[in-house]
This record gives C-alpha cells, sequence and structure tokens, in this order.
C-alpha cells in the first residue's frame, strides 16, 4: 500500500516588504544570504493560493519543480489505481 501521508512544509517567514512607487519590492537580506540570491539572480513570479500570494520561484529551480510535479502525478496516479482495483474487487468487478 502507499504512503498517504503528504508531508507538509509551510516554509520560513523572512519578514514582511512593501511594493514601491514602481512596483519593485525589496526581498529581506536573511533571505537573501539563505537563498543564494545575488544581484542578478532570476526570479519567476506566479500567482498563488488563487491570487492572494505571489510565489516567487528561482528560475535555475524550475527543472527540480517539473521533476518534483511529475513525480507527484505519478504518485497519484498509482494511487487512483489502487482505489479503482479496491473498487472494483468491492463491487464483484464492476466499475
Amino acid at each position: 500500500m502507499i504512503n498517504k501521508e503528504i508531508p507538509v512544509h509551510i516554509g520560513k517567514c523572512y519578514g514582511s516588504t512593501a511594493v514601491g512607487g514602481h512596483g519593485q519590492t525589496v526581498i529581506p537580506v536573511e533571505a537573501r544570504r539563505e537563498l543564494g540570491m545575488e544581484t542578478g539572480t532570476k526570479l519567476l513570479a506566479f500567482d498563488f493560493f488563487q491570487g492572494r500570494a505571489l510565489l516567487l520561484l528561482k528560475a535555475d529551480a524550475v527543472e527540480q519543480l517539473v521533476t518534483v510535479i511529475t513525480t507527484r502525478l505519478s504518485e497519484f496516479e498509482t494511487i487512483a489505481r489502487e482505489v479503482n482495483k479496491i473498487t472494483a474487487e468491492t463491487n464483484g468487478g464492476s466499475n
């Protein structure tokens, strides 16, 4: 049987920032240091949490993100197959 526990990692809060007049914001220094962000680091900006949050992702991390998402999709596919198999067995072979 598949491990149904999905670890949740919310992450660390580095403080707050505000959007300036030109649409710019400052990333707190602690975040930049810990995440290895230097001047010129490319970030991708995503709408997150139904428009209530902005997710910034280092551009060089995209490949890793795609790998994680793909892995999770494969896990969900496996779970769906197991559920369908159990349902079919319970219903005497009919879906």
